[in-house]
């Protein structure tokens, strides 16, 4: 079994994209034909930037997205002592 992975959105096609604010993380899609395409679970349409990725459990809690699709994906916070 894969690991599930998160990333932000990807960018950097914007002709100024919006670097002065903390992106979420959203749970990837990745496309089974080509590796190298991830999109968000809970839009399609969103490309994300596989460079700034990493698993889904180490995402903490207020930096994951809370849409339909991701939301349902994360895998639950360990307790903490």
């Amino acid at each position: 079994m894969s690991t599930l992975m998160a990333a932000s959105r990807d960018a950097s096609w914007y002709d100024c994209p919006d670097t002065t604010t903390v992106k979420v993380m959203h749970v990837a899609r990745v496309y089974e034909l080509d590796d190298t395409v991830w999109s968000a679970r809970c839009n399609r349409r969103t490309p994300l930037d596989e460079t700034v990725s990493r698993p889904a459990e180490e995402v903490p809690a207020g930096l994951r997205c809370q849409r339909r699709g991701c939301r349902e994906l994360w895998p639950a916070e360990a307790a903490r002592s």
